[in-house]
């Protein structure tokens, strides 16, 4: 299944995975919990490998509510926006590792 591929990267943070689910589309659009938005696909990649190169060892759990859409490409299910709830506590968790 699509989510469970998305979530599985995500947390990994395999970057080449995440790029396997993704749509490659202009449309696509992200909205994370950490804030911004980035729109098509260079950038939703971009913020990922981004992102990738920020992991810390400290964990985080957070309630969030998620929506993702998907759209069949070429035999295969896409995903084409992911837009989360913004995260306190993961904007919290950015602020103390910029400021080490």
């Amino acid at each position: 299944m699509v989510s469970a591929r998305f979530y599985s990267a995500l947390n990994d943070l395999d970057v080449s995975q995440l790029s396997d689910v993704w749509s490659q589309s202009s449309s696509v659009t992200t909205m994370h919990p950490m804030g911004g938005q980035q729109v098509g696909w260079p950038d939703v990649r971009r913020w990922f490998e981004e992102a990738a190169g920020a992991v810390t060892d400290e964990r985080v759990e957070i309630e969030q509510q998620v929506t993702n859409v998907y759209r069949r490409e070429g035999g295969q299910w896409k995903m084409v926006p992911d837009h989360a709830d913004v995260s306190t506590a993961i904007a919290d968790m950015l602020r103390r590792r910029q400021a080490a």
